[in-house]
């Protein structure tokens, strides 16, 4: 009875097990177990193999370990030439604060005997260049006015010889002579033509080797100055230049240069002499005593290269120079005179005392011939009387006498008269155009001595200037040397020690009192505290992403349970650190500075650091672990599980990664779950799998296809 109710439970249950809607239920359950099964872990962190794809946002970040150090510091070195030692020096690690830096308080003191001593033997040779300044500086204040008042003497000298010259002879007359000499009446216009000349004749001369010019055959082409020279007076026309001074000049200056002319061949100077001579009869005598002078010459040049010490070209040069000269001076004496006679007459002379004097001289003769026609007609009458004996004898040999009288009277006037206008007339005509002439040559002279007496005094002004510039350097450079023995605090910080990071090498002694430092030698470095950054290395591989400007996340590692702290990177290398170049040639760090913001006092330099800098922020993006995107030749693909546990390779399209997760832009979908690593990798094949392709492990990591595409990270 009891067991009757439970079978018909059971049967009744078994017939509802088999019925259709029973098995439908079961199927339903078993596909809700699967998928419970599958989607166990895949929510935002993986469990074992899977990953379902997240879509949201995705911060790029590229993290590098550094070091703390301040953004700006203090850095004194040593400024001493050679080397020093250090007397006293404050300890390292004193915090100098703002009332040490108000009081100057001393931080390093260096020897400064041996300046001390330097700096006296400046002092006087400071003060003997200073002497000598002075001096010089007055001399040429003396030198230029002296050269004023010579100057001054020398114009006055020419005027009074030309007011002579014009007295004698009239202003027409002297005009019209000075200008067939190429003189001016205007003694002004001489001196400033002279001025010129020698201006252009005190220019530094060009280089004398070149090559003249084609129209050097004719040295009456040159531009010569306007003053007259002894070698010029008889070859000047109206509006002509000088050849006896181009002779001097020209000829003068060739004969140093390196081109030489043939023996026997005409001279630049022979040349100057024929043109200067313009075909005058009385120069041919002397052109040709010269030619037949310089076979001499050129054999005792040649006698003197044998057994002399000079070389033949020397000695060629020296002798052409000679001849030269020679020439000048030979032109200078065949100058043609000028003809006074024709101004010795009444109706031709001015009124000059030349005129005064011919006049007086042609009355004289003219009275002489009047008593003497006087004479005769008495001598007549007295003969006349005589032989009709009204006069005595005595009476007429007294006419007589007188007639013989005044024939001499007249004939001396005559003389007096022809020898005026012949001699004494020309004779001193000549005298004062020569006194003028040599009045203006003088004038020139006097110049050409001022500016070289001027340019001697300016040099050796400036010479004395250029020595006392030279002393008044070195005498501040000592100064500021003594000053730099003495270093102060001029601005807070910490105190430390410099040389610390070189103390390895064993070439330098660390820094103490008694420590000798050289020039440019880091002694201390005082950072500033408030100002605080960190020194990372970025790899080459991601220097391109960063920039100035971007925003950073730093933990210390000293204080890893606080918060983290925040900044921004401020410079960026544009060469990789070299200072481990030679450890690993091939890595390329960049250095870069992050600066911390705000103020720490837990910072201390040269603590260690991580910076994690945000490069950029993807909005509602998809993307998986980067692990889980494996490369398969030029793709990347993925595993991607399907509802029965089976997997399905896929290639997708990635985008940014940063060191967790990697962006995928094509191939996948949220919520798709994909394996971490290839299914059918198993743990034991993996380790000989790699072994196996060593050589293709950069294609393992999903990063090595964009690498080639031009984003290679290093955290891939």
């Amino acid at each position: 009875m009891s067991l009757q109710p439970h079978l018909n439970k059971r049967a009744r249950l078994l017939k509802l097990l088999r019925s259709r809607w029973a098995k439908a239920a079961i199927a339903v359950i078993g596909l809700i177990a699967v998928y419970l099964f599958m989607n166990g872990g895949g929510e935002q962190t993986s469990t074992n193999t899977l990953f379902a794809a997240v879509k949201g946002d995705l911060k790029i970040t590229v993290t590098e370990g550094g070091n703390v150090e301040a953004r700006e510091s203090q850095t004194i070195k040593s400024k001493i030439k050679g080397e020093t030692k250090i007397l006293s020096i404050i300890d390292d690690g004193y915090l100098v604060t703002p009332e040490d830096v108000a009081n100057k308080k001393i931080l390093v003191t260096l020897d400064n005997s041996e300046l001390q001593e330097k700096m006296t033997q400046e002092e006087i040779q400071y003060e003997s260049a200073s002497a000598d300044l002075a001096e010089s500086t007055a001399q040429f204040e003396i030198t230029v006015k002296q050269n004023e008042s010579d100057i001054k003497k020398a114009e006055l000298d020419a005027k009074f010889a030309l007011m002579d010259l014009q007295r004698y002879l009239s202003e027409d007359i002297s005009n019209a002579i000075l200008k067939q000499r190429g003189l001016s009446g205007d003694v002004s216009e001489m001196s400033d033509q002279i001025r010129k000349s020698v201006e252009e004749s005190f220019v530094m001369p060009k280089d004398e080797t070149t090559v003249e010019p084609s129209n050097n055959t004719n040295p009456e082409n040159r531009e010569l100055p306007a003053a007259p020279s002894p070698a010029s007076d008889g070859q000047r026309e109206e509006g002509a230049k000088p050849a006896g001074e181009e002779g001097q000049r020209g000829d003068g200056q060739r004969s140093g240069g390196r081109r030489r002319r043939p023996e026997g061949a005409p001279s630049d100077a022979n040349r100057g002499e024929r043109q200067g001579a313009q075909g005058q009869q009385q120069a041919k005598p002397e052109v040709k005593q010269e030619a037949k002078a310089d076979k001499p010459a050129a054999t005792d040049a040649e006698s003197t290269t044998e057994g002399g010490d000079l070389p033949a070209e020397a000695e060629s040069m020296i002798a052409q120079s000679a001849k030269s000269a020679v020439s000048t001076i030979a032109i200078a004496a065949r100058r043609p005179d000028i003809d006074f006679t024709k101004y010795a007459k009444p109706d031709a002379l001015g009124d000059g005392e030349a005129q005064q004097k011919l006049r007086k001289l042609e009355s004289d003769r003219l009275l002489a011939e009047g008593d003497l026609l006087l004479s005769e007609t008495k001598l007549t009458g007295t003969r006349k009387l005589a032989e009709k004996n009204f006069v005595t004898k005595q009476e007429l040999d007294n006419d007589e006498m007188s007639v013989k009288k005044q024939t001499v009277n007249r004939d001396s006037s005559e003389t007096a008269r022809d020898l005026f206008v012949k001699y004494e007339f020309p004779k001193e005509a000549e005298k004062l155009l020569s006194a003028y002439e040599e009045a203006i040559r003088a004038m020139e002279r006097t110049m050409k001595q001022a500016v070289a007496k001027q340019a001697q005094a300016e040099a050796r002004k400036k010479s004395s200037e250029a020595s006392f510039r030279l002393r008044s350097e070195r005498r501040r450079e000592l100064e500021e040397q003594l000053e730099s023995c003495t270093i102060v605090a001029e601005r807070p910080g910490l105190v430390v020690y410099g040389g610390s990071e070189e103390n390895w090498r064993g070439n330098r002694d660390p820094i103490q009192e008694g420590t000798t430092v050289y020039e440019r030698q880091e002694i201390i470095t005082i950072p500033d505290m408030t100002q605080m950054a960190v020194r990372v290395k970025i790899h080459e591989s991601n220097i391109d992403k960063i920039k100035l400007g971007q925003k950073a996340k730093i933990k210390l590692e000293s204080f890893r349970d606080q918060e983290e702290l925040v900044g921004e990177v401020v410079k960026i290398s544009v060469v990789p650190d070299q200072s481990q170049r030679w450890m690993n040639p091939d890595m390329k760090l960049y250095p870069a500075t992050v600066a911390i913001s705000g103020t720490y006092e837990k910072l201390k330099p040269s603590m260690t650091a991580d910076v994690e800098i945000l490069v950029d922020e993807l909005k509602e993006v998809v993307y998986v672990p980067i692990q889980a995107v494996q490369p398969k030749g030029n793709k990347r693909v993925v595993y991607v599980a399907d509802t029965f546990g089976g997997q399905t390779e896929r290639e997708v399209e990635t985008g940014q990664f940063n060191n967790e997760f990697i962006e995928i832009k094509k191939g996948l979908d949220q919520g798709e779950h994909v394996y971490l690593r290839a299914p059918d990798a198993l743990p034991g094949q993996a380790g000989a799998n790699e072994e196996k392709d060593g050589e293709k492990k950069e294609e393992e990591s999903p990063a090595a296809p964009q690498q080639r595409e031009g984003g290679a990270p290093a955290a891939a």
